[in-house]
């Protein structure tokens, strides 16, 4: 029979696959073997209750996911006091379970207290506060505050450069302020964005991991947005291929990147009967309605919004998909710089490290 530890170990390399049905069963059959064993280390246990609680929101059992971050809670506030870097994550994930809820007022509620207590914070427990600007960047991107948004990402980013370097941390911050330069049509920075974080994702993750193809997709959205179809197929095809070696067909990551990678055969093959003398070759707004409403649709009249003193077509929201995943524990060190930074060792270290949970900027899907 394994021990907790094990159980534990085992449901964090789950998490890190996207398994978190079975983390789950792995982390309820851990507390049970915590308990029966009679051992005394509340921070190890403080850990289980938090995964349960990762694991549980992953899956949309809410209500589950609450009493488990509640207990987490409890045993970090016991142990560190209401001031420890460690209590500040319980708070970041608890904002993120509202969050993931549509309750933004109680997640930004939470996450304000939790920035008041990583005013004093220094050093390495700054990464703690890395985390809660990143997730009040969401709260103001979900919003439409793109400004504010940008600005909070923006902390976030420099703290975790700072004391990270190149990490997978900082590409997930990266990709959110690219999302928001495209909106803001800054598409050069857009891309300047989007081609750091996928150089920090290769190095990190290798080129076969989904972030890597995440950024791929993202890339291709915007080189589309300016026109530059060859490029774009060249991401989009990246990003399908990838997507399509791991995941079943239906998977919606892959439709989406099977749906871009058809508009824009389409628009390629329009470009081609343009050379060759075909009238009204394809424009920038007939380029947009081509990713929303696919070739059949083109005559449909395309809805606009305004930009500043002009006007331009309304643009689907491209951003990455929301997903989890733990970065690390309250007695562990951060993610490492290679291999897979979602499955941290169980190495004890002497000043403990929240363990975080990272939303990707779009919770929703259009």
């Amino acid at each position: 029979m394994l021990s907790a530890e094990d159980l534990y170990a085992n449901a964090l390399k789950l998490c890190g696959d996207g398994d978190y049905s079975t983390a789950a069963d792995k982390l309820h059959s851990a507390i049970e073997q915590y308990l029966g064993s009679k051992k005394e280390d509340p921070t190890f246990l403080a850990n289980i209750w938090l995964l349960l609680g990762v694991a549980s929101m992953e899956i949309t059992h809410y209500s589950e996911s609450l009493d488990a971050f509640k207990e987490s809670l409890r045993l970090v506030e016991r142990t560190y006091g209401r001031s420890h870097p460690a209590t500040v994550s319980v708070y970041v994930n608890l904002a993120l379970l509202h969050m993931r809820q549509d309750k933004n007022y109680e997640a930004a509620t939470l996450l304000g207290k939790a920035e008041q207590m990583c005013s004093s914070v220094r050093g390495a427990d700054r990464l703690a506060l890395a985390d809660v600007l990143h997730n009040q960047g969401c709260i103001e991107d979900k919003a439409g505050r793109l400004q504010e948004a940008m600005a909070l990402y923006s902390r976030s980013s420099m703290i975790r450069k700072k004391l990270l370097g190149d990490h997978p941390l900082l590409a997930t911050t990266l990709v959110n302020m690219g999302q928001i330069c495209r909106d803001q049509l800054k598409y050069s920075e857009a891309i300047e964005h989007h081609q750091r974080a996928l150089s920090i994702r290769e190095a990190a993750l290798g080129p076969d991991h989904e972030d890597v193809a995440e950024s791929c997709y993202c890339l291709a959205c915007v080189y589309l947005s300016v026109n530059k179809v060859s490029l774009a197929t060249k991401m989009c095809r990246r990003a399908l291929d990838s997507r399509s070696a791991r995941l079943p067909a239906a998977d919606p990551r892959v439709r989406e990147a099977a749906r871009l990678s058809q508009h824009l055969e389409f628009l390629q093959g329009s470009s081609s009967r343009s050379k060759r003398g075909t009238p009204r070759p394809a424009s920038a707004t007939m380029i947009t309605a081509a990713m929303r409403y696919g070739p059949a649709q083109m005559s449909t009249p395309v809805r606009t919004r305004s930009a500043g003193s002009h006007t331009t077509p309304a643009r689907p929201r491209s951003a990455p998909r929301s997903r989890s995943l733990p970065t690390g524990s309250f007695s562990m060190r951060s993610r490492s710089q290679t291999g897979r930074p979602q499955t941290p060792s169980l190495q004890q270290t002497s000043a403990p490290v929240p363990f975080s949970v990272m939303v990707r900027r779009r919770d929703f899907r259009t």
